[in-house]
C-alpha cells in the first residue's frame, strides 16, 4: 500500500510504502521513497481482549509532528492490510 503525504500543503509529495515484512509473521515495514526502512510494525493478537496491540520499532530516527503523524498513517494501513488478509483467509 503506497502512503502520500504533502506535508507543507505545497503539492510537494513524500511517499511512503507499507510492506508485509514476512509471510509468515504479521509484520509491516514502513519505506520512504528510496525504500529505506524507517519503521517496523508488529500487530500482535490477544485472544482476551479479542484485538491488537502494535508494537513499534523505528529503523530511523523521526521525531515532532511529522513522526507522530506518519505512526497514525502507517498503524491505520497496517489496520486495513490485516482486515484484507482475515477477509481473504
Amino acid at each position: 500500500m503506497q502512503l502520500e503525504i504533502d506535508w507543507l500543503g505545497d503539492g510537494q509529495l513524500s511517499l511512503y510504502q507499507l510492506k508485509s515484512r514476512s509471510i509468515w509473521a504479521s509484520k509491516f515495514v514502513l519505506l520512504d521513497a528510496n525504500d529505506q526502512e524507517i519503521l517496523m510494525i508488529c500487530p500482535r493478537w490477544s485472544w482476551r481482549k479479542f484485538n491488537h496491540r502494535y508494537e513499534l520499532e523505528w529503523i530511523q530516527e523521526m521525531t515532532g509532528d511529522e513522526a507522530t503523524e506518519l505512526v497514525i498513517y502507517a498503524l491505520h494501513l497496517t489496520r486495513i492490510k490485516l482486515q484484507q488478509q482475515a477477509a481473504a483467509g
